[in-house]
């Protein structure tokens, strides 16, 4: 049954890599994002290790190296290659094995990262992932058996190594030996001539931390399953043999070169653009329609600032809440009258009051309405019996069509030309401009 479960893993991740492959071609990138090399550590629990034995307790070590390649937001495909070897030696009263395999180890995996899920900062520095994949394993078991000179272990109750078996009468003949842990022969089973090839199914957990854009440490703990019970030359139990490894590595970014040689990118992360908020309002930048709301002002969904009243000031700056709509508002959400707007622009020479008068906000067609009044009384005064209208010499400069008359939008284009900053427009022609205007 579990060698079942085990075969079923192997094909499913076999279908899912060609897949991943076929769209790695449809991306069209001709350049790797990075190549990592690190070192680590190598230990094997199989058929000569106790259950209850710590994994960690037989270290070997074991370098790597490989490629990775961004797939999608949060995934990239990895291919390895480790070198290693693992070891092993039993010392019991009746059990004295020992044995090292050289392990060499090319496999493909898929790697998720969970900075989106676990940060909420834009560029975290800590990122822990997961990934999985499929492997092909060479091994070649070796033991220890003689010493420097040739000579055999035979290991005796007492906990000696001796040149000869243990017997009475071979006490006093006996030379004591010590292991010279060369690992000298080659392991063969008499009984199967197995493969010294598997499959492998490495899973790792770990962390990436972002040194600089173009550097950054991984430090990762796997674990592989693996489709042989020979790496110790033992068959004994059930189960196959497995692989614990740990490893340390530095990782070395690169830019992606897309095929038609116009558009260079750097190796950038710029996934973390999704839940960016710099006026940090609780709306991501890329939902934000007003990107720029002060520090800890209620904002609605689409991250603008509240407005209960619906006259275009937000609730944060409006001195007067409830104006509601449809209605002239100035800079600070104060309502204005159309009585106002002409006694001010007719009685008022002020330069505050026109400056504040000319950054009215207008959010509706009211101010239409007294424009209209404006060019209304324009007309009625065409129409006047009087014929003969002298415009004073110092306003002659804003008949710009030169008819002779001074009309409601000239009036308004001079103001433009004010707060354009022209000099031929000063506040006293405005005053002296509309004075002349309604008085005639």
């Amino acid at each position: 049954m579990k060698n079942k479960i085990e075969n079923s893993l192997i094909y499913l991740l076999m279908i899912c890599s060609f897949k991943i492959y076929g769209q790695i071609d449809s991306t069209k990138n001709k350049s790797l994002s990075s190549l990592h090399m690190g070192f680590g550590s190598l230990s094997y629990i199989g058929d000569l290790r106790k259950n209850n034995e710590n994994p960690l307790s037989y270290l070997s070590p074991s370098y790597s190296i490989g490629l990775e390649q961004s797939l999608f937001k949060n995934t990239s495909i990895n291919i390895n290659i480790t070198k290693g070897s693992i070891q092993y030696s039993q010392r019991e009263t009746n059990s004295n094995l020992n044995f090292r395999s050289t392990i060499g180890l090319i496999d493909f995996n898929i790697k998720y990262y969970f900075d989106k899920d676990f940060s909420r900062k834009t560029n975290p520095f800590i990122i822990p992932y997961i990934s999985i994949g499929l492997g092909h394993l060479s091994f070649k078991p070796m033991a220890d058996l003689k010493d420097k000179n040739g000579e055999i272990y035979h290991y005796w109750s007492d906990g000696t190594i001796r040149n000869i078996e243990e017997k009475e009468e071979n006490e006093t003949n006996s030379k004591i030996l010590v292991r010279d842990y060369k690992y000298e022969t080659t392991l063969t089973d008499p009984i199967s001539n197995y493969k010294k090839t598997a499959f492998s199914v490495p899973i790792v957990l770990g962390i990436k931390l972002k040194l600089t854009p173009r550097i950054e440490t991984s430090l990762g703990i796997g674990y592989s399953l693996l489709r042989t019970d020979f790496l110790d030359n033992n068959n004994e139990s059930k189960g196959n043999d497995r692989i614990f490894n740990s490893n340390i590595s530095m990782n070395f970014n690169f830019g992606v070169k897309k095929t038609n040689d116009k558009i260079e990118s750097d190796d950038r992360d710029l996934s973390h653009l999704e839940i960016q908020d710099n006026d940090q309002d609780g709306i991501t930048d890329m939902k934000d329609d007003c990107p720029n709301t002060p520090f800890n002002i209620k904002v609605n969904t689409r991250g603008c600032p509240i407005d209960t009243d619906q006259d275009g000031v937000p609730d944060y700056i409006d001195k007067e809440p409830n104006s509601g709509r449809n209605k002239i508002i100035n800079s600070e959400g104060i309502s204005i009258t159309e009585a106002a707007i002409l006694e001010k622009y007719t009685k008022d020479t002020t330069v505050e009051y026109k400056i504040n008068f000319e950054r009215i906000e207008v959010k509706d067609s009211n101010f239409e309405e007294v424009l209209k009044k404006l060019k209304q009384k324009e007309k009625n005064s065409q129409n006047s019996d009087i014929k003969s209208l002298i415009i004073p010499e110092e306003l002659k400069a804003i008949d710009f069509d030169n008819d002779g008359q001074i009309k409601a939008d000239e009036i308004m284009k001079a103001i433009d030309y004010y707060f354009d900053e022209d000099q031929r427009i000063t506040i006293e022609k405005i005053n002296l401009l509309i004075e002349h205007f309604f008085n005639n």
